[in-house]
C-alpha cells in the first residue's frame, strides 16, 4: 500500500512541513514521517483528519481509486458501527461469514462492531467484502460507489498475527510473551514493535517461520532436520548490525544499502539480510570484517587483499590462535594503530605551521 507516499505528495502538494502537519493533526513530526515512510498506519481517527485537512476521498488517501475529488458529504448521522451492521443484514450475512471473507478474527470484528474502530487493513477488507467505498463504510458518504480497484495490504506483522489468532484469545498469547493484553493490542495495531524475543515464541507457538510470521514471505518455511525454523534471531550478530546502522529509519543509510525502509526495519530489528551483497556493504560501513558482523569471531579486525601479502592465509593463522595469544596481537595492532594516528597528526600541524614561516 502507497499510502505513505500519498501522504508526502498531498503533504508537499498542500505547503504542509511534517511540522505544520503534526500541529493540525495533534501528532509528532516523528510520526508523520513513520507514516511517510510506510513504518506505521495511520488509525482511523487520524485518516478521517488527512481527508479533511487534503479535501480527498479516504478512497484516494487509501490508493483505492485515482480520483482525488471526495464524494458527497453523509446526510444521515449514522455511525459506523450502525452502518457495518446495516450492511451485514442488506447483504444477507451473518457475522462468521463476514470473518471467513475478509479474515478479519471473530473475536475481532465482535470488537469492530461493539464499538472499537478498526485498522486500516481491517476497513479495506471490509470495504471488499461489501462491494462498497472505505468513504461509505466509515459514514463519510452515503454514495454506493463499487470501486474496482480495490487493494488490500501486503503481509504485515500485524495482518499474519491477526490471522493466525483466530483459534486463540488475547489473554492466552500474552501469556505465552509474558506480556499484557494492552501490549498485545498495540503489537496489532503497529503502535508497538515486538523484539526479536517476542517473534520467536510466536514462532515457535503458531509453527511458522519468522520471515512468514513477519510478512517477508507469503508463505512459511519447512522446518529443519534440526526441527527449528531456518534464520532463527543471533543476538550477537544483531547487536553488530544495528550499532553500525545506528537507526532503522534513516532513508540515506537504506539508499546506500539499496533496501527499502520496511527492509532497513527488518534488517535492524529481527537480522534479515535480503542479499548478501548486504553483509559486504556494511562490513565496509562500520570496517569490520564479516566474520565479525555475523558473530563467527570477536575480533572485528579487517584483513583487506594486497599483491605484496596473502592476507586470507594470514586471517586463517588469526582464527587459530586462542584467545590469550590474539589478545597479544590486537594489543600490538591497537598500538600500531595509535601510533600511525600520531604520525598523521603530526603531518597535518607540520603542513599547517608552514604558510607562517613563509609569511615571516
Amino acid at each position: 500500500m502507497l499510502i505513505g507516499e500519498n501522504i508526502r505528495k498531498l503533504r508537499e502538494e498542500k505547503g504542509y512541513t511534517q511540522n505544520s502537519l503534526g500541529d493540525i493533526l495533534n501528532l509528532s513530526p516523528s510520526t508523520i514521517g513513520m507514516y511517510e515512510q510506510g513504518r506505521r498506519l495511520p488509525d482511523i481517527g487520524t485518516l478521517i483528519k488527512m481527508c479533511q485537512t487534503f479535501n480527498v476521498s479516504s478512497d484516494y488517501l487509501l490508493e483505492i481509486t485515482d480520483n482525488p475529488k471526495p464524494y458527497i458529504k453523509s446526510q444521515l448521522g449514522e455511525n459506523f458501527h450502525q452502518r457495518l451492521e446495516f450492511l451485514i443484514k442488506d447483504h444477507s450475512m451473518d457475522k462468521p461469514t463476514v470473518s471467513e471473507i475478509t479474515r478479519i478474527r471473530k473475536t475481532r470484528l465482535d470488537d469492530v462492531l461493539s464499538g472499537k474502530s478498526p485498522n486500516i487493513n481491517e476497513l479495506i477488507l471490509l470495504a471488499e467484502c461489501f462491494g462498497e467505498s472505505t468513504d461509505y463504510i466509515l459514514c463519510l458518504t452515503d454514495e454506493h460507489i463499487q470501486q474496482k480497484k480495490i487493494r488490500v495490504d501486503v503481509p504485515s506483522f500485524q495482518s499474519q498475527l491477526i490471522t493466525l489468532m483466530d483459534d486463540y484469545n488475547e489473554f492466552e498469547i500474552a501469556n505465552e510473551l509474558d506480556i499484557s493484553i494492552s501490549r498485545l493490542r498495540k503489537f496489532l495495531s503497529g503502535d508497538d514493535i515486538p523484539s526479536p524475543e517476542h517473534i520467536k515464541k510466536l514462532s515457535d507457538l503458531f509453527c511458522v517461520s519468522t520471515d512468514f510470521l513477519l510478512g517477508i514471505r507469503n508463505k512459511t518455511r519447512e522446518r529443519l532436520s534440526s526441527n527449528e525454523y531456518p534464520f532463527p534471531m543471533d543476538k550477537k550478530s544483531l547487536s553488530r548490525i544495528q550499532t553500525i546502522l545506528g537507526s532503522d529509519t534513516d532513508e540515506y543509510i537504506a539508499e546506500i544499502l539499496g533496501l527499502t525502509t520496511t527492509e532497513l526495519f527488518h534488517l535492524y530489528h529481527y537480522g534479515f539480510l535480503p542479499h548478501i551483497a548486504v553483509i559486504k556493504k556494511l562490513c565496509e560501513m562500520g570496517n569490520v570484517s564479516s566474520d565479525y558482523l555475523l558473530g563467527f569471531s570477536d575480533s572485528p579486525l579487517v584483513i583487506q587483499k594486497s599483491k605484496e601479502t596473502d592476507e586470507d592465509a594470514l586471517l586463517k593463522d588469526y582464527r587459530k590462535l586462542g584467545i590469550h595469544y590474539r589478545k597479544k596481537i590486537d594489543g600490538v595492532i591497537s598500538e600500531q594503530i595509535l601510533q600511525q594516528e600520531r604520525d598523521n597528526f603530526m603531518k597535518i600541524s607540520v603542513a599547517a605551521d608552514e604558510p607562517r614561516k613563509l609569511a615571516k
